[in-house]
């Protein structure tokens, strides 16, 4: 029976004091279950977003490695955003413009420690 008790009870929104759940009204008891619903949602929004910034960052570094590949001379587009691109050439495959001017390895290395760092989140 105090199995029963201990779980029949909850931390108050401001976290300093213990319900009881069965004293509380069934109204009392719905602002609860809609405020956690409330709180779920967002955090698998965030779960959504911390997913979707780590797939961008690893299609990153698996492109960068590709253009690792590339020949001084060679054509390609550069996207400018989601839609827009322009035509480019290759000047050096080994060093790449992100922020600042970098190394291609440089690059790709804090492309790693963010994908590791979003994978820590999860």
């Amino acid at each position: 029976m105090a199995e029963v008790a201990s779980a029949a009870t909850a931390v108050s929104a401001a976290g300093d004091r213990e319900v009881s759940l069965v004293s509380l009204s069934l109204e009392q008891l719905n602002s609860i279950k809609s405020q956690i619903e409330g709180e779920l949602q967002e955090l698998q929004k965030q779960l959504e977003s911390l997913s979707l910034a780590r797939s961008r960052f690893s299609n990153a570094k698996t492109i960068l490695l590709d253009l690792s590949t590339s020949k001084v001379g060679e054509k390609l587009l550069v996207p400018l955003n989601s839609s827009l691109y322009v035509p480019g050439t290759i000047a050096d495959p080994d060093k790449v413009v992100a922020q600042k001017r970098k190394s291609l390895e440089n690059v790709v290395q804090v492309m790693q420690y963010k994908i590791s760092l979003l994978q820590q989140k999860k």
